[in-house]
């Protein structure tokens, strides 16, 4: 499992009052201050996972994929399929039932 293969994004959340820094193939999160130190944190915790998850012998993710969200080579208009396959991640629901929701609003 490579960490540099995973989905990583750093938003606002002005709930909070800090940066989340999110990878959607391990429902994995960082929350702090600094922009650049939501990726760099959320990076980080993600591969200590990796490593613990090694080490112990447990497999990967079942949200995991060999070919995660932001390895995929989808092009042009494709890339709302993309973006939709990100917040599904993030949500831990189907993209049906994420495409039905937006349909149906």
């Amino acid at each position: 499992m490579k960490t540099d293969h995973n989905t990583y994004r750093v938003i606002w959340s002005a709930e909070d009052r800090e940066h989340p820094g999110l990878c959607a193939e391990f429902f994995l999160s960082w929350l702090i201050a600094k922009l650049e130190e939501a990726k760099d944190g959320t990076w980080k915790l993600v591969r200590d996972t990796v490593r613990e998850m090694k080490t112990s012998g447990e497999s990967k993710p079942t949200r995991w994929r060999k070919n995660a969200i932001a390895a995929s080579s989808e092009s042009g208009s494709l890339h709302v399929r993309r973006f939709l396959a990100m917040e599904v991640a993030e949500q831990a629901i189907s993209l049906n039932r994420r495409v039905s929701a937006k349909l149906s609003s």
